[in-house]
């Protein structure tokens, strides 16, 4: 998952302001939210990596040998989903949008960080490189979501006459 934080200058003040407002104020930045978490998704979907084949491996998985296959082709990409903001908290005013993956395709986790790689529980001494896409994905959001929160305080508070 992408973390990044930005510095406000006066943020102290800002939330005192905010706290001020009426609560369905906040239901003004639910919209600026989703938007910068859908740009995160749409690009992180069209920067998952694919198999260089086109296909899934199909084998042999499993302790009891089943055949089965192992990722169906297309399934990460999918599976990232974005998770719209809900419900907030009213006293410190957080509100979020979040991407990421869901349970079928928990295996996008090591695709992204990398990880070592184990052959039947058995360490092989090599790692396998990491292949990020979502966190470059929101690190390429990252101005796009600073713009687009700034609007959406900035229309909020003049919206509701407490802009100064």
């Amino acid at each position: 998952m992408a973390i990044w934080s930005q510095s406000v200058e006066g943020l102290d003040k800002l939330l005192d302001d905010f706290r001020k407002l009426p609560d369905d104020a906040i239901n003004d930045l639910i919209p600026a939210t989703t938007r910068v978490g859908q740009a995160i998704l749409l690009l992180a979907q069209a920067r998952v990596p694919s198999s260089k084949y086109g296909k899934s491996y199909y084998g042999k998985m499993g302790n009891k040998g089943k055949e089965s296959w192992n990722h169906a082709p297309g399934l990460l990409k999918k599976s990232i989903r974005l998770k719209k903001p809900r419900k907030y908290n009213k006293k410190k005013w957080f509100i979020s949008a979040s991407v990421g993956f869901s349970a079928g395709a928990a295996y996008g986790v090591p695709l992204e960080l990398g990880h070592k790689l184990v052959f039947f529980g058995t360490p092989m001494g090599t790692s396998v490189k990491e292949r990020p896409f979502l966190r470059n994905s929101a690190d390429d959001n990252k101005q796009y979501a600073i713009n687009e929160t700034t609007e959406a305080i900035n229309k909020t508070l003049e919206k509701f006459g407490r802009k100064g």
